[in-house]
């Protein structure tokens, strides 16, 4: 590359011979290099060792892919030897199957082969670009290993079994399409920066507090804007209020650490399912087949459907999420713990083995329209699993708040009871002065009247008295 100095004044026209090593600082393209002053507070690599890593990388990439090419070439020989041996009773039908069957593999071969031919165009150039130095930098040859050998023992699985169907059952066979068998599909690469990660979204300032922005709220609904952007913690106190006091903001680096663990746990128990998803297949498979022996067209449809649904399930078994948020944070692991991705893979699981409980059916058109009744009745029953999950989490958050009240609370909560119970007393205390004043009232004024009655009574006797006896007046001496 040109040698080439940095023009910023006061850089003293330092050689430009660096970039940063951190990703939010990668751009996806058009990157250039940066004089010593011009890094930032992370660490930088030298455009040489940048270089050598790429070259390295790309060496390895190369040899990987040039031999999983010869693996598919020796498997064409292995596969065309044991076609030779069983020719002479069918050979024109092997003959049509050896050309698929090649077909099938050259289609392999030549997505392996663009690759490498596309990768050696661009780091054979005599001036090869620096995104294509940080592409192959970066790039991780034991992930794209790990793919392509999940594909190549897919196909040598297909035609193993193709093999050893045919040296079995010579009398009932018939010519198989491999095209319609399912394999994670071998990926043709774009040797572009943007396809090996997401770029981290930056930082940003809070000019308040004077410290970086590196909150993210985890809330749904606020992972789900369109205008994502970093929280300062202490701001959260006063604008976010409601998610700050539920424990919602999490520290970008807690979620990175979070998130490689859950990745970790995924490839881990996805190897577990699919391992015991192989053995139930095979035990299956090899049952059917010594059945297989007396009648051959009774189960042959039976496995066909079987290893439908194996490689499907393998297919479906691989395929991720890929929503990203602030750049390089999938939202599956921001969302989700681990019981609940745990659940969804218990559930892929017992929905196979569901489905291969019900897979002996000779018609494969009844089979597949079984399977998807199936398949509806199984996600209802996660759909109430999970709802059942989260209630379940609902009533033990209430229980643990129950539990954790805070004495002084309970406190609170005695002393509120115990003056409502004493102002009721008093209530009721007046209530009855008021009825005790009363009836005092009423008695005194029973009592006026019965005085008021006795003075008539006794004013009305005399009279009486005064009139019956008129002669009982004193005469005068």
């Amino acid at each position: 590359m040109k040698q080439e100095f940095c023009l910023i004044e006061g850089h003293d026209k330092e050689e430009l011979n660096y970039i940063c090593n951190e990703l939010q600082c990668i751009d996806l393209k058009n990157n250039k290099l940066l004089c010593q002053k011009c890094l930032c507070q992370h660490r930088g690599v030298n455009y040489n060792v940048l270089r050598g890593m790429a070259i390295n990388n790309y060496n390895q990439y190369i040899q990987i892919l040039q031999s999983d090419i010869d693996e598919n070439e020796n498997l064409k020989k292995s596969v065309e030897q044991s076609i030779k041996e069983i020719q002479g009773k069918i050979m024109k039908m092997l003959s049509d199957l050896q050309k698929s069957i090649f077909t099938f593999v050259d289609q392999q071969s030549q997505k392996l082969n663009t690759n490498k031919t596309k990768a050696q165009q661009l780091m054979q150039d005599s001036n090869p670009s620096l995104d294509i130095y940080i592409f192959f930098a970066k790039f991780s040859d034991k992930i794209a290993q790990r793919k392509q050998e999940i594909t190549k023992q897919q196909v040598k699985k297909i035609i193993n079994d193709l093999v050893d169907d045919l040296n079995q059952k010579l009398e009932y066979l018939k010519q198989q399409d491999i095209n319609e068998y399912k394999i994670i599909e071998i990926e043709l690469q774009s040797f572009q920066i943007e396809s090996i990660f997401q770029p981290k979204l930056p930082y940003s300032y809070c000019n308040q507090h004077f410290t970086t922005k590196s909150s993210i709220c985890i809330d749904i609904n606020c992972l789900q804007s369109s205008d994502l952007d970093y929280h300062c913690l202490r701001c959260c106190k006063t604008t976010h209020v409601e998610h700050f006091k539920n424990d919602l903001l999490e520290e970008y680096d807690k979620l990175k650490k979070e998130q490689k663990i859950k990745q970790n746990f995924l490839v881990n128990e996805k190897q577990k399912i699919k391992d015991n998803t192989q053995k139930l297949v095979n035990d299956q498979i090899n049952q059917l087949k010594v059945e297989q022996k007396e009648q051959y067209l009774k189960y042959e449809t039976t496995i066909e459907n079987i290893k439908s649904l194996q490689q499907q399930f393998e297919i479906n078994l691989s395929v991720q999420d890929t929503k990203y948020v602030f750049g390089d944070l999938l939202l599956q692991f921001i969302t989700t713990k681990e019981e609940e991705l745990q659940l969804q893979l218990n559930h892929v699981q017992k929905n196979l083995e569901e489905k291969l409980k019900c897979c002996k059916m000779q018609d494969k058109q009844t089979f597949l329209e079984q399977c998807k009744q199936l398949q509806i009745k199984q996600d209802e029953v996660f759909k109430l699993e999970k709802t059942v999950q989260e209630l379940q989490s609902i009533v033990d958050k209430k229980d643990q708040l129950l539990k954790t009240q805070s004495s002084e609370n309970i406190l609170n909560l005695i002393y509120t009871n115990t003056q409502q119970i004493i102002r009721e007393k008093d209530k009721q205390t007046k209530i009855t002065e008021q009825q005790s004043q009363q009836s005092q009232q009423q008695q005194q004024s029973q009592q006026s009247q019965q005085s008021q009655q006795s003075q008539q009574s006794q004013q009305s006797q005399s009279l009486r008295n005064q009139i019956l006896n008129p002669n009982n007046k004193k005469l005068p001496y």
